[in-house]
């Protein structure tokens, strides 16, 4: 007998022993000597009743949408169960025989004929049938059935939630695309070395601007990944400091994977050699600007950026492929920190709306993916290196569409350092995890996770900190409130590294994957339920 001829035997059964107790009670007001048990059977009855419509709602859960509970009968045959229920298939219908058989010792308990009817239909009958069957009347007599039946039930129940919830993470997780970030990272590092090395001139610091976005849709295999990514940077002379308007370019840098001579504008053949690429070299072309001419002296000082005018010897390198036209290649940009932008101390004039702040949370948990095992992002990397920059002559309302992380470039070129954690600190599994579930409660709640703790907070010994235990405190009763069970999810798994993977490195694919699917995923979900997209 299949698992699902068992499920059509229960639901043949549990009516049949309700008419059948129901009978009986009909029997017994006719008959005083048996008054007693009257009392005894209503409840008997009421019980079963509720355990059949349980079971029905579970299984009508199990095939919602395919088939209605009176067409079970014909739906046997074919159901599709074992797709559902992965896994939990046999356990499943083992319960659901725990139940056939709690079922079929009540039928003999209650001496019903092979069709599960009583053997007589008189009431006038019951007390010679009774003395002749020896039926049991006595709720105390079906403990241990009604135990069973109950307890099986609720497995299935529970067994049934679980399979659905699972069935739809496994789907989404099946038809996610996730981004190769090991790719990502090695593209955003030699990005990075170039401008390290070409930006190393004796007209001063260097300031990069680098957009940050999200890649979760992108649906380019690895393998063409390095033709298809590129990175957006508006780069400044000197160290700029927020809030202070600045001259300088907006380029795309896309990476090349073709050897031999680079193609040189011939605008440029006279002006440098061409160079001859390594294996891996960057592309850069601006965007055509109509922003307005500025002054000679503004453009002399500004447009002639040390990446495109010298030729480095490094290994990764910036080249020029199309000339910049001198025409609106420098704009005027303005740059604010996600601290000004969230206490309202940057004086834009831009409202920062919740829904800027769940698009600013997906990207910066992308980021954190994107650019770990970097040297453009530190673990204890904060709110004041995310910027928001504004080209001068565009619409104040596309500001905050996309941040960008903030690096300066000393006229020196420098290695990154990676500093050290104290042993008190090596609880938190993962660092860079943990200070994004900081920020993206920062970013929730406007304010430095340090305004928002308690005295209780403060009595933190034997944790990692108050920020600590401010973090968890807002999670466990608050956050799930504010925005949502997803992004209270997200944030939970961030500061505790909840992933349920034994490899907490940033570089392993597996834990890569989770952290998608833990984080990235929700924040999500969050994002497109307030747009009522979901």
């Amino acid at each position: 007998m299949s698992g699902l001829e068992v499920v059509g035997q229960v639901l043949e059964s549990l009516p049949l022993v309700i008419s059948s107790l129901e009978h009986y009670a009909d029997c017994i007001t006719r008959t005083k000597r048996y008054w007693r048990y009257k009392s005894e059977l209503r409840p008997l009855i009421l019980q079963i009743t509720t355990e059949r419509a349980i079971f029905i709602n579970t299984i009508e859960q199990l095939f919602h949408g395919i088939i209605r509970i009176e067409h079970m009968t014909e739906f046997l045959a074919n159901s599709g169960g074992t797709q559902r229920l992965k896994g939990a298939y046999a356990v499943y219908f083992a319960n659901v025989s725990g139940m056939a058989n709690s079922l079929a010792r009540i039928r003999v308990k209650l001496a019903l004929d092979p069709d599960g009817k009583p053997q007589f239909s008189d009431p006038n009958l019951f007390e010679q049938e009774y003395k002749r069957l020896k039926f049991s009347l006595s709720q105390s007599d079906y403990t241990e059935q009604l135990s069973e039946l109950k307890n099986h039930n609720q497995a299935l129940t529970r067994l049934t939630k679980q399979s659905l919830e699972m069935g739809s993470s496994r789907n989404e997780r099946k038809h996610r695309y996730c981004p190769g970030f090991d790719a990502l990272q090695k593209h955003a590092s030699s990005l990075y070395n170039a401008l390290n090395a070409d930006l190393c001139c004796t007209c001063g610091e260097h300031t990069a601007e680098l957009r940050l976005e999200s890649r979760g849709d992108s649906r380019e295999i690895e393998a063409n990944l390095e033709e298809k990514t590129s990175f957006r940077l508006v780069l400044m002379h000197g160290f700029i400091a927020a809030n202070v308007s600045q001259f300088g370019a907006e380029v795309d840098v896309q990476f090349l994977t073709e050897t031999g001579p680079l193609p040189l504008s011939t605008d440029l053949q006279n002006a440098r050699s061409t160079a001859s690429l390594d294996r891996r070299s960057l592309r850069s072309t601006k965007e055509t600007s109509s922003a307005p001419d500025q002054t000679s002296s503004k453009l002399e000082h500004s447009r002639d950026f040390c990446l495109f005018d010298r030729q480095s010897q490094s290994k990764h390198t910036v080249h020029v492929v199309e000339p910049l036209e001198d025409q609106g290649a420098i704009q005027e940009w303005s740059s604010y920190t996600l601290t000004q932008i969230l206490t309202r101390r940057a004086m834009l004039g831009q409202r920062f709306y919740q829904l800027d702040r769940f698009k600013i949370a997906v990207i910066l948990a992308s980021t954190v993916l994107q650019l770990s095992n970097t040297p453009w992002l530190d673990d204890d990397w904060c709110l004041d290196e995310i910027h928001f920059v504004h080209r001068h002559g565009t619409p104040l309302a596309t500001v905050f569409q996309y941040p960008f992380l903030h690096h300066d470039f000393p006229c020196k070129a420098v290695s990154p350092s990676r500093t050290t954690r104290s042993p008190f600190r090596r609880v938190i599994r993962n660092q860079m995890l943990y200070t994004l579930g900081i920020v993206l409660i920062e970013l929730l709640y406007g304010k430095p996770i340090e305004e928002l703790q308690t005295a209780h907070d403060l009595d933190c010994q034997g944790t990692p900190g108050a920020v600590w235990c401010t973090a968890e405190r807002l999670n466990d009763e608050e956050i799930a409130l504010e925005a949502g069970q997803l992004y209270s999810d997200a944030v939970r798994r961030c500061i505790r590294c909840d992933f349920n993977q034994e490899n907490t490195s940033l570089d392993d694919e597996d834990f890569q994957r989770a952290v998608f699917d833990g984080v990235v995923g929700p924040l999500e979900k969050t994002l497109m339920r307030f747009n009522g997209q979901d």
